[in-house]
């Protein structure tokens, strides 16, 4: 059986495919949430939930997943309410052997014995023990077996965090020094923070799933591997990825590149892919998306109505994408 906390941790992904959302969806929010990550942190991804399962082609496909029953059960047994995940993760390194570290927010309504309850029984069934302990004034679990892993904690009755068990108290310490406005982190990470910010305000409130990607050197030199050094696709300097629906299926990509220069020779690049020949078996979408360019970003839309959609999912899903 996986180790819990790996478990708890694909919990929280899946989590988002069986719950229900009472709470409001603003921006602001959301950006309050990018504040609270800590400074290294470079990419963030986020699925609001209410959004999600409010659409029925999408609901229908996620409904199919494997998991779909064993969450069910865990949401009545723990009774764990999830309306937002919010999560973000280092820069991505291929030459570095160990895994880019990884922040979790759940926000959820849930409670707190009741739920620690519910993780320790489960352990003990696995011959796992739990150790609870306070972190600024947090209720942190770690498994003893697996402590340098993952560590689950609680916020407020409304968030669960999942971190990386090495960061988990840098991010609980900046929960509780954000609550202190006099505690300010200043310098590189606050930087890094407001770039993240300004990257978020093109999403839009009916976005239900997004993502901001901050293409570092190490990433480009780990897509070096794929692309040839003089590839375009290296002046990309960040993408963003969105999802919503209007009454067709909207997914826009934003490309941020170094400069307009660079932009334009993207864009070039891009329309021809999207004409040529090589990628025929993606003829029907690719034929679908819109490319423009603006200043140094250019835009990718791409409009699909149900029928449109679920066979994009059906040739994705042969081709072993999901």
């Amino acid at each position: 059986m996986k180790p819990l906390f790996r478990g708890l941790l694909i919990f929280a992904i899946i989590t988002v495919s069986c719950t229900t959302d009472q709470h409001n969806n603003s921006i602001g929010e959301l950006v309050s949430s990018i504040q609270a990550l800590p400074g290294w942190v470079k990419n963030v991804a986020s699925v609001h939930v209410k959004t999600l399962l409010s659409d029925p082609v999408l609901a229908n496909i996620i409904r199919g997943h494997s998991f779909f029953k064993m969450i069910q059960s865990l949401k009545k047994d723990v009774g764990i309410d999830i309306y937002r995940i919010v999560m973000g993760f280092a820069e991505l390194d291929s030459q570095k052997k160990e895994k880019p570290h990884v922040v979790l927010f759940i926000e959820a309504d849930y409670n707190k014995e009741r739920t620690i309850k519910y993780i320790k029984a489960r352990a003990k069934k696995n011959n796992e023990e739990i150790i609870e302990e306070k972190s600024s004034g947090f209720t942190v679990l770690t498994s003893k077996k697996y402590r340098h892993q993952f560590k689950v904690a609680f916020v407020n009755g409304k968030s669960i965090l999942i971190a990386s068990a090495s960061k988990m108290d840098e991010v609980l310490e900046r929960l509780r020094a954000k609550r202190n406005p006099a505690k300010k982190e200043i310098g590189e990470p606050e930087r890094q923070r407001r770039q993240l910010k300004d990257l978020i305000r093109s999403v839009q409130k009916d976005h239900f799933i997004w993502g901001v990607f901050k293409l570092s050197e190490p990433t480009k030199l780990a897509l070096g591997k794929w692309i040839t050094p003089t590839s375009p696709i290296l002046k990309i300097n960040a993408l963003t990825i969105a999802l919503r629906r209007k009454q067709n299926m909207i997914l826009t990509v934003e490309a941020i590149a170094q400069d307009k220069t660079s932009a334009q020779v993207l864009m070039s690049f891009l329309e021809t892919k999207r004409t040529g020949k090589s990628l025929f078996h993606l003829k029907p979408l690719l034929s679908k998306v819109k490319i423009t360019l603006s200043e140094n970003t250019v835009h990718a839309r791409l409009s699909l109505n149900n029928a449109e959609f679920q066979e994009i999912v059906r040739l994705l899903s042969l081709r072993k994408v999901f």
